[in-house]
C-alpha cells in the first residue's frame, strides 16, 4: 500500500534564491512570501487565461506549514540587507491587508517566516562552497533551490543584425533579439568560462552540493525537494555546441547557458513523469521509491522583463526606450512581455508550488493531470495588458531527442568531473 505524505505541519520549508536582491530574483521571493498571507496560495494553480480560479483548494501543503526560511543568496551583502528590509516591510502590510480573508478560511495564525541575507558569487568556486558549508551547518535541510542568479555580457548593438532581424522576423526582434553584441572568451578567476560559470555552473554546483540536504527534506517529509532553473525566451539550440561546453567560443554565451539549463533539466527530469505514468508496475515503484530523495527539476522563464540585469539599457534614454517598446508590444497584444519583475517570477513561484503527486501513487493520466510537470516542458510567466499575469506550459524549442539527450548527458559529465575536481581541491 502506498504510504501518506507526511502531515506538512513542521515541515519548515528552506527556500534557497540566488540573485535575490533585485529583479526577479526579488520578485520571486515577494510573491512566494505574498502567498502564505492568503487563504490558499493561487500562484500554486495554473491560469491559462489571465484570470484567478474560481476556487482555489484550501488544503495546499503551503497553508500548513509551522515555519518558513528564505535564503536570498547575494553576490553583494549589502545590496541584500536593503532589499532584506524592504521585503520584510512589504510582507508585514500584506499580513495585515489579508487577515480577515484569511479568518473567513479559518486560517487566523500565520507560519513563522525567517528571512536571512547570505553572501554568495557564483564566479567564484570557493564562495560556493563556502555558502554550501553554511547552509549545512544552519539547516537540516532545503526545499526548494531557485537558480535565478545570472550576468548578461552584453557590450552594444550590431547594426547589420538589426536590420536584418526586423526584416527576417519582426515579432521575434522584440522578444529574443539576436543582434546584441556580447563579450566573449571571459574566464574567471577559477580559469573557467566566466558567463557559464556565473550563470550555470555555479548553480550546478549549488545543486550537487545539497544533495544531502534535499534527502533530509524527503525523508522529514515524505515529498521531493525542488531545483528550478531559470531560462529565457532567448535560449535556443543554436546558442550551445557540446565542444564549447563553457561556453567560451559562443557568440552568445548568456542563451547558450539558459539553454544548458533546459539540458540538465530534462536529463534529470526526463524519466520523472514516465515513474508516476508506470506507477503500476513493480520494478518502477522500487525506481520510484529510490528517486524521491532526488529533488523534482522545473524549467522556467520570466518572459521580457525590465530589469538592470542589461547594462545597455538600464539608464537614461535607452531605459527609457526600452520601456516604451515594451509597453508598445502589451498593447498589441503580446503577453510575453511582462514587464514587471513581480509579473515576471510567477513562473518560478507556480514552480516551486504546484502540487507533486507521490512518487508511488496510480496517477492515471498524469500527463494531463499535471501538465506543469511534464518532461521537455517550460513553465512561462504571461501578462496580457490590463489582464493578471498568469503562467502557460509550452514544449522546449527543441524535441527531446537523441542528440539532445547525448548533449545533456556529455555536458553533466563534464560538470561532474569539475565539481568533483574543484570539490578536492577546496577540501584540501
Amino acid at each position: 500500500m502506498t504510504p501518506e505524505p507526511k502531515t506538512a505541519v513542521g515541515i519548515n520549508p528552506v527556500v534557497v534564491v540566488t540573485g535575490a536582491n533585485r529583479g526577479v530574483g526579488y520578485g520571486i521571493c515577494l510573491r512566494f512570501l505574498r502567498q502564505l498571507c492568503l487563504p490558499a496560495p493561487p500562484d500554486a494553480f495554473l491560469k491559462s487565461d489571465g484570470g484567478a480560479p474560481k476556487e482555489l483548494p484550501n488544503s495546499h501543503w503551503l497553508t500548513r506549514v509551522g515555519k518558513v526560511t528564505i535564503v536570498m543568496a547575494c553576490r553583494d551583502i549589502d545590496a541584500g540587507s536593503r532589499a532584506r528590509e524592504k521585503l520584510v516591510k512589504q510582507f508585514e502590510a500584506d499580513v495585515v491587508r489579508h487577515a480577515r480573508a484569511r479568518s473567513k478560511m479559518g486560517r487566523d495564525g500565520m507560519p513563522e517566516v525567517d528571512v536571512v541575507v547570505r553572501e554568495l558569487n557564483l564566479g567564484i568556486a570557493s564562495s560556493v562552497f563556502e555558502f554550501l558549508g553554511w547552509l549545512r551547518q544552519t539547516y537540516p535541510h532545503v526545499s526548494h533551490l531557485v537558480c535565478n542568479a545570472a550576468v548578461a555580457p552584453f557590450i552594444g548593438v550590431d547594426n547589420t543584425r538589426v536590420m536584418a532581424q526586423y526584416r527576417n522576423n519582426f515579432a521575434k526582434a522584440f522578444i529574443a533579439p539576436d543582434y546584441l553584441i556580447q563579450r566573449t572568451g571571459e574566464t574567471s578567476q577559477d580559469g573557467l568560462g566566466l558567463v557559464w560559470q556565473c550563470n550555470f555552473f555555479g548553480h550546478y554546483m549549488l545543486f550537487r552540493g545539497m544533495h544531502e540536504l534535499f534527502s533530509a527534506f524527503a525523508q522529514t517529509s515524505g515529498r521531493q525537494a525542488r531545483v528550478v532553473w531559470m531560462s529565457t525566451l532567448a535560449s535556443m539550440p543554436e546558442d550551445y555546441s557540446s565542444d564549447d561546453w563553457q561556453l567560451l567560443r559562443t557568440r552568445q554565451p548568456y542563451e547558450g547557458s539558459k539553454y544548458q539549463m533546459q539540458l540538465v533539466r530534462n536529463h534529470f527530469s526526463s524519466g520523472d513523469l514516465d515513474q508516476f505514468e508506470d506507477s503500476r508496475s513493480e520494478t518502477t515503484q522500487k525506481t520510484a521509491s529510490h528517486s524521491t530523495s532526488e529533488p523534482f527539476h522545473l524549467l522556467v522563464q520570466p518572459g521580457v522583463v525590465a530589469t538592470k540585469l542589461d547594462p545597455l539599457n538600464s539608464s537614461g534614454a535607452a531605459a527609457a526606450v526600452r520601456s516604451a517598446t515594451l509597453f508598445l508590444c502589451r498593447l498589441f497584444g503580446s503577453t510575453n512581455h511582462t514587464t514587471d519583475p513581480y509579473k515576471g517570477a510567477i513562473s518560478a513561484v507556480h514552480a516551486m508550488l504546484v502540487d507533486i503527486p507521490p512518487v508511488l501513487s496510480s496517477a492515471g493520466d498524469t500527463a494531463s493531470m499535471y501538465p506543469s510537470l511534464k518532461s521537455n516542458v517550460k513553465l512561462s510567466s504571461k501578462s496580457a495588458l490590463m489582464r493578471r499575469e498568469y503562467v502557460a506550459v509550452a514544449e522546449c524549442s527543441e524535441e527531446w531527442s537523441r542528440s539532445e539527450m547525448e548533449k545533456a548527458s556529455g555536458l553533466v559529465e563534464h560538470c561532474d568531473e569539475l565539481y568533483q575536481t574543484l570539490l578536492q581541491s577546496f577540501s584540501r
